[in-house]
């Protein structure tokens, strides 16, 4: 009897992180995802958050179906390009490598 109520909290444990771990991996949202392929860090601004993105990094706002608000990105340079929003989770951000300080919103990779 006593080992039966040692396993039935482990077995609970087990059952929650089994079915939190399942709903983040399957169906629904995962997320919008920020992609900086360029050379420099880039600073986004949303509504909500400020997020320094590395050079030649991503990120995934997990969670977030849609980002209602503008997008802001804040180049090394200085520069900045505004994208309206709202942003959802079958798109991403993209900052791609070059010349040209520019964020672009796409299709999601599946």
């Amino acid at each position: 009897m006593r080992n039966r109520t040692r396993l039935a909290p482990a077995a609970l444990v087990l059952l929650a992180t089994t079915a939190v771990l399942t709903a983040c991996s399957s169906g629904g949202s995962e997320g919008i995802s920020i992609l900086n392929e360029s050379s420099s860090e880039v600073i986004i601004t949303t509504g909500t958050e400020e997020l320094v993105i590395a050079a030649e990094g991503a990120t995934v706002l997990l969670g977030v179906d849609c980002i209602p608000d503008d997008v802001r990105a804040t180049f090394a340079s200085g520069a900045t390009e505004t994208i309206a929003g709202p942003i959802c989770s079958d798109q991403e951000l993209f900052i791609p490598s070059g010349e040209t300080e520019t964020m672009e919103v796409r299709p999601a990779q599946q």
